[in-house]
């Protein structure tokens, strides 16, 4: 359906009957038609959710959602982003047991805006990973803030940005791709140079130097669960930068400025469906017919698989800028069965005496690649036995101790929380003018705690304790640190599941299985590293502070309102672990934390490395385990697109 100015009861009336509309060919055609009228104009939470993350305001096209019938609405005089912002609070904090904004729900918002008009159900059960999504906006100022040629050229100005470490010049000319990088910073008058001369200007991970995009990415990651990524496309009119090729990642292509021609194709074979690595460039007699073969202009978004081949040029009459999102790469069961069938074998030979029963001795007379087309009893017999070893493999497998291997991963390749994000709301401490400093956070017995973020810190078993690893001190460069791992004796592991499993609700400090003063210092440590909340008894801080992060952001959008600081100050002793990772570097610093003797640290230790889920002490307050469900390639590669 085309986008056009409607009556109001029209425009309720289309969109009550359904947004999406499924069709039997090779694409679903989706519409949301835009009321333009007078200032009572429909404007959920998540208009205003965009509009303050990016400064800016965004039309009554942005709504989601459609009810089952119409319902007569009073008029309302229109509301303050900050109004808008608060009932939504409101809203939520009125769910059972729901204490503030929550980072899941808050990610799953930016998500749904993203994918406009798109169900996120129908995404993930339809599209993710199966096959590409095209969405088409005829709104160029959807996308606005994230990303800028402005803000691309301040960065260039103000940063001593690298070739190759930061930024790519590019070209593809006569089936001819290359990349002129020179040695050492780019300054501005090289890469204009070569921009004005027809070639492409790539910025790896602007979320570096961008607050924005670093916004983004980190609101995303807590919706994804997986790292986030993001490279910055400028190319000048009538040129293509890169030859066609397919990555290993989860492609979210947002169009911020101009257009560009693109054309996407299937893999090849099953061997490059959802691949684990990105491939060599590909020739034009390489590929096959197009699957999509679109314009994508401002406001515009395209999705497509890992293993989807693709190219981009542009026309000769504008330039293009865009911004690819990317994640799961190296988020698969078979990076998840990496970590756990070593550890299962282990276990298996410790555990079970057929592990360590001997091979027969005439193996070597019927096995090998030499051997393989012999057909003999014993040769049977032989493969039969390593079937049944290993189907019997399976009891021995350490499932939550594997995944713990991969959120240790995630955790250090994890951008630090924002700042400025709602359901963040750390504590700001600042100083005025005058000299004087705000203090940090007071940590009391009544005071109530969650995480900063839902997946900012896990606990990890170890032989000799338990720690705390966290990702508030990463930093914006990707792994400019070591992991950042918090040693504990084994008796502060109730308290510290309790935090980790019962977000995004707080609980009392009191109310943790351990003595009260020792939850008080636990507690101040922690919100010395922000990776915890506080909220005093006396005063509902959340909800304050989120609405001075509103203000804030309206009035001063780019300017920087407090840090996670890197460390927990000169007078904690930690330890940062690295023994049990794949990692090069190891960063030992004293741990001097003594046991509070609540619990019996052996027998804790025993149950956390066997049955890390099952045998801990637990609070009252039970929470359920997350789930998870993922998507498998479907037959089909056929695009979907959504007409705005």
């Amino acid at each position: 359906l085309p986008s056009k100015a409607l009556s109001k009861k029209q425009w309720y009336q289309r969109r009550v009957r359904g947004e999406v509309k499924a069709s039997s060919g090779p694409c679903i055609v989706a519409s949301s038609l835009e009321y333009v009228g007078d200032e009572d104009t429909v404007e959920g939470f998540l208009t205003s959710y965009a509009s303050n993350v990016v400064g800016k305001k965004r039309s009554a096209s942005l709504t989601v959602g459609s009810g089952k019938g119409l319902k007569k609405k009073k008029k309302k005089t229109k509301q303050t982003s900050v109004e808008i912002v608060d009932q939504s609070v409101e809203m939520i904090s009125n769910k059972q047991q729901r204490d503030g904004l929550s980072g899941k729900v808050e990610a799953k918002q930016l998500f749904e805006w993203m994918i406009h008009p798109v169900n996120p159900d129908q995404f993930f059960k339809e599209l993710w990973e199966k096959k590409p999504l095209l969405i088409k906006r005829h709104n160029s100022s959807y996308n606005d803030g994230w990303f800028s040629s402005k803000e691309f050229s301040e960065i260039l100005n103000k940063n001593p940005i690298q070739f190759g470490t930061h930024l790519d010049l590019t070209s593809y000319r006569e089936g001819s791709r290359e990349t002129h990088n020179l040695p050492g910073r780019a300054y501005p008058h090289l890469v204009w140079k070569h921009y004005r001369n027809g070639g492409s200007v790539r910025m790896l991970n602007p979320q570096t130097y961008s607050e924005k995009v670093w916004l983004l990415l980190n609101t995303l990651q807590d919706f994804f669960r997986s790292t986030m990524g993001a490279n910055v496309y400028l190319t000048p009119a009538g040129t293509q930068g890169f030859a066609p090729h397919y990555d290993d990642i989860e492609a979210f292509m947002i169009q911020l400025e101009g257009k560009k021609h693109w054309r996407l194709y299937a893999p090849r074979s099953d061997k490059e469906t959802l691949p684990i690595s990105s491939s060599q460039n590909f020739s034009q007699s390489d590929l096959g017919k197009p699957i999509l073969d679109t314009i994508l202009e401002a406001g515009d978004m395209l999705y497509f698989p890992r293993g989807t081949i693709h190219q981009g040029n542009c026309l000769p009459d504008s330039h293009s800028l865009h911004i690819t999102v990317s994640t799961y790469q190296m988020n698969t069961w078979g990076d998840l069965l990496e970590k756990l069938l070593p550890k299962a074998l282990t276990i298996a030979r410790e555990e079970d005496v057929a592990f360590r029963t001997g091979l027969p001795l005439e193996y070597l007379d019927y096995t090998g690649i030499s051997k393989s087309e012999i057909v003999s009893p014993s040769r049977a017999t032989f493969l039969k036995t390593v079937e049944e070893l290993m189907g019997r493999l399976v009891r021995y497998a350490p499932v939550d101790a594997a995944a713990d291997d991969l959120s240790a991963k995630l955790i250090h390749d994890s951008l630090p929380p924002h700042p400025d994000r709602r359901s963040v709301a750390h504590h700001i401490s600042e100083c005025s003018s005058s000299g004087e400093t705000t203090e940090g956070p007071t940590v009391t017995a009544s005071s109530r705690v969650r995480l900063s973020s839902p997946y900012c810190a896990r606990v990890m078993a170890h032989e000799d304790c338990i720690s705390l690893q966290h990702s508030c001190s990463n930093t914006r460069l990707f792994h400019e640190i070591d992991p950042q791992e918090i040693d504990y004796p084994a008796d502060y592991g109730p308290a510290l599941e309790m935090l980790t499993n019962t977000y995004p609700h707080f609980v009392e400090i009191k109310s943790l299985p351990l003595p009260t003063k020792t939850s008080v210092e636990l507690i101040q440590e922690l919100a010395d590293m922000n990776i915890v909340q506080v909220l005093s008894k006396q005063s509902n801080g959340f909800i304050s502070s989120i609405k001075s992060k509103v203000k804030r952001s309206t009035t001063a959008p780019d300017k920087i309102r407090g840090r996670p600081r890197k460390g927990s100050g000169d007078d904690i002793p930690i330890k940062l672990r690295r023994e049990s990772h794949d990692f090069s570097k190891t960063m030992p610093i004293k741990l001097n934390r003594p046991s509070s003797g609540q619990f019996d640290p052996p027998n804790y230790r025993k149950a956390k490395t066997l049955q890390p889920k099952s045998a801990l002490p637990k609070s009252s307050e039970q929470v359920n385990e997350r789930k998870f469900s993922y998507g498998r390639c479907g037959e089909s590669n056929s695009a979907m697109l959504t007409e705005v």
